[in-house]
C-alpha cells in the first residue's frame, strides 16, 4: 500500500511512501515483533459500558409494572368507580396475561428477530400501552365518568385494552432482558469470565 502521509505517519501503520521501497516497511504492522514500546490496548469493561442500558430497561420496566399493579385495584374502585370485586378479577387478570405473554417474546426472539430486535419492538409496545393507560385516564377523553355516574363501557374498554398492550409489551421485554444482558460477554476473554 502506499501513503500519502509524512514518512513518520506511514511507517507507524506499515506503510510506503512508494512502491520501490523496501518490502520490510512494507510488512503490516501485526506480522512485526512485539516490542516495550509497543501501545497495548485495553479492553472497555463490558460490565461497565452495556449493562447500564440493559439494566436500566429492566428497572424502568419493573418500575413502571409494580407501580401499575400496586394501585390499580384503587384506581379502578375510587376513580373510576368500578365494582371492587370486577376490580381484584381484572388485576389477576392483567397479572397473569404479564406472565403468561413472555412466551410470545421468547418465540419472537428465538425464530424470528433476535433479542435485540424484540427487546426494541416491545418496549416500544410497552410505551404505547402506558400511554393509552394515561389516556384513558384523561377526562376529555370520556373514559373517566362524573362523580355521580357508573362508568359505561368505554372507561373499562380503554382501560382493558391499554392494559392488554401493557401485558403484551412485558412479554417481550421479560424472557428477553436478562439473556440479553448475559450475552454481552464473551467467556474465551478472561475480563468478561471475571465480570460476569
Amino acid at each position: 500500500r502506499i501513503c500519502a502521509r509524512g514518512t513518520k505517519a506511514c511507517r507507524k501503520f506499515g506503510l510506503t511512501m512508494n512502491p520501490n521501497d523496501g518490502a520490510e516497511e512494507r510488512a503490516p504492522l501485526l506480522d512485526r515483533e512485539k516490542s516495550s514500546k509497543q501501545l497495548v490496548v485495553k479492553k472497555r469493561s463490558t460490565l461497565l459500558t452495556v449493562c447500564p442500558y440493559i439494566l436500566s430497561n429492566e428497572l424502568c420496566e419493573r418500575l413502571a409494572y409494580y407501580g401499575l399493579a400496586t394501585n390499580l385495584v384503587t384506581y379502578i374502585t375510587e376513580m373510576i368507580g368500578g365494582n371492587p370485586a370486577f376490580a381484584a378479577i381484572l388485576v389477576a387478570n392483567f397479572e397473569g396475561l404479564c406472565y403468561t405473554t413472555p412466551i410470545i417474546g421468547a418465540v419472537l426472539a428465538d425464530s424470528r428477530w433476535g433479542r435485540y430486535k424484540t427487546i426494541l419492538i416491545f418496549s416500544c409496545i410497552y410505551m404505547v400501552g402506558i400511554f393509552l393507560l394515561v389516556l384513558s385516564s384523561w377526562p376529555p377523553v370520556g373514559a373517566m365518568p362524573k362523580p355521580d355516574e357508573d362508568p359505561g363501557w368505554w372507561a373499562y374498554t380503554m382501560l382493558c385494552g391499554s392494559l392488554a398492550v401493557i401485558a403484551l409489551g412485558t412479554g417481550g421485554i421479560k424472557p428477553n432482558v436478562s439473556a440479553f444482558g448475559a450475552d454481552q460477554f464473551n467467556d474465551a476473554d478472561p475480563q468478561d469470565r471475571t465480570e460476569k
